[in-house]
């Protein structure tokens, strides 16, 4: 499988990639892009969240999901113009 626009990505230029779920039925893969925000794609559907939706840029270099000790998870994203939670 490529990750492109020809499939229903919004910018070819790939900055960082995670994959979260240990299920494949819980599994997410995130893809950060250099001009069109952060994709997520479950089960071969596509969730873009970029500026207008709270992004601060649309360039994201970074991921990261942690854990706290009550299980409870977050996950940060680094942009060029700084670091979002989600």
């Amino acid at each position: 499988f490529q990750f492109s626009s020809k499939n229903g990505m919004k910018d070819d230029y790939i900055f960082s990639l995670h994959i979260t779920g240990s299920h494949p039925a819980d599994r997410h893969i995130w893809i950060g892009t250099a001009n069109a925000g952060l994709h997520r794609l479950k089960t071969d559907q596509w969730r873009l969240i970029s500026k207008q939706s709270g992004l601060p840029h649309n360039s994201v270099v970074a991921a990261l999901l942690t854990t706290d000790t009550k299980g409870s998870q977050t996950y940060w994203i680094g942009t060029n113009g700084g670091v979002w939670r989600l």
